[in-house]
């Protein structure tokens, strides 16, 4: 490679020097005189050529480290590299205004005075494990500017190794602080991130203000329920003596009391809801794992929604099997989900509709029970709001209300949920 571009540069030489004006020799010249002539016409101007290629690359090399020194100097994060000793050795501009500190002042200075009395065990520890080991490090710390503000702050290390020629370097004082040869140094990163560590500490304190307010609204939820519930069930026991003593009441008053029943029992079922919901959102719902029968649940849930179906000419169909069908479930809890979805479809029924109850096997070792019906159905912006606590979907004027039906209905999608079950209805 050396020699081609050697004998490139003859050639320019040759070319050049024939297309430029010079003295001819005089006449009977020694040949041997007039080739040395030539011979040194040649290698001026390979000389010159060189030079000028010379103060070229330096020109570029300067423009380039003008334009490093730059991004370096201005960059978005601080940087700089320690010494084996751990002293600041380089800094750019942005880390001498992060530290607070005129950079001129910060050279061989320990930057260990600048992480707080607090952390400064843990960047010790830090700092060892960055030398000991290759690969990127990174580590949050609070530093302490000269003025005494503190920020946080992240620093992302690595450790590598330069090579040193020539004298040793000096400091100040006169002392060798770094000998030729090999050395190890470590370049760090430093951002401030003191804005995402005030953004966080916000979050933590709202995250426990709102477990907080969520801890006192179970608290209420239950108390209340059951402050309610106590002269509710004596006004429902009042009315029901009504209804049944002697003599019997007259169409009027039977009237009057069945509007008290119907109130009273849909008044006492949404205070069960409430307690069922504050069970499960303070997580206090106990589920007690048990082998349950299938076919056991499916038959005492069709014999508790039988009447109400047959009063509104409902046709059930539950599936029979040859083929017993247990499950590991909480039994009561299994019960309440699937009552609670048999009375939704009774209600919200059609005339002389029906209600399907399949279920099938999906593998490895899960069961899908689903129940459908012949009711209107739900439109798109209904089953976005499915799960909504309270949310009767605009049905609060429908259907009549039944006394039996003590299931949950925002309580029951968040049991299904906590249950690890799976409903398809």
């Amino acid at each position: 490679m050396e020699e081609k571009e050697t004998a490139a540069l003859r050639d320019a030489a040759e070319a050049r020097l024939k297309a430029e004006p010079i003295t001819a020799p005089a006449s009977g010249a020694d040949i041997d005189l007039l080739r040395l002539v030539h011979e040194l016409q040649v290698r001026e101007i390979e000389l010159e050529m060189q030079n000028n290629e010379l103060r070229q690359s330096r020109a570029e090399r300067e423009a380039a480290l003008a334009r490093y020194t730059e991004l370096y100097d201005f960059a978005p994060v601080g940087y700089l590299t320690l010494t084996a000793d751990s002293l600041i050795e380089e800094i750019n501009l942005t880390g001498a205004k992060l530290l607070g500190v005129e950079r001129g002042n910060l050279m061989q200075k320990r930057f260990a005075s600048f992480v707080v009395s607090e952390d400064q065990d843990r960047w010790a520890r830090f700092l060892a494990g960055v030398k000991s080991q290759e690969g990127q490090e990174h580590v949050e710390l609070r530093l302490q500017r000269r003025d005494d503000t503190v920020f946080h702050a992240q620093l992302d290390c690595v450790r590598h190794r330069v090579l040193r020629s020539g004298a040793p370097k000096v400091g100040a004082d006169g002392t060798a602080i770094s000998a030729a040869g090999s050395t190890l140094e470590v370049s760090i990163a430093l951002t401030d991130i003191s804005v995402r560590k005030g953004v966080e500490a916000k979050l933590i304190e709202a995250t426990a203000a709102a477990e907080k307010a969520s801890r006192a609204k179970t608290d209420f939820l239950s108390s209340m329920s059951h402050e309610l519930r106590t002269p509710l069930n004596a006004i429902l026991g009042f009315a029901q003596i009504l209804e049944s003593g002697t003599p019997p009441p007259t169409p009027s008053q039977q009237r009057d009391i069945g509007q008290i029943l119907q109130a009273g029992w849909y008044l006492l079922e949404l205070i069960n809801e409430i307690l069922d919901l504050a069970l499960i959102e303070s997580g206090k719902v106990m589920l007690s794992h048990e082998v349950v029968s299938l076919a056991d649940v499916m038959f005492e849930c069709q014999a508790m929604v039988e009447s109400q179906a047959q009063t509104r000419g409902i046709g059930l169909s539950f599936p029979r099997s040859e083929i017993p069908y247990f499950v590991s479930a909480d039994r009561t809890r299994v019960k309440q989900v699937l009552i609670n979805l048999l009375f939704n479809a009774i209600k919200y029924n059609k005339p002389e509709g029906t209600v399907a109850v399949e279920y099938v096997l999906i593998p490895p070792n899960s069961i899908r029970i689903s129940i459908r019906d012949t009711g209107v159905g739900l439109t798109p912006e209904q089953l976005t709001q499915l799960f909504q606590a309270f949310n009767r979907l605009g049905k609060e004027a429908g259907a009549e209300e039944q006394p039996c039906s003590k299931s949950s209905r925002f309580g029951c999608p968040r049991l299904i949920i906590f249950h690890h079950g799976i409903h398809d209805g």
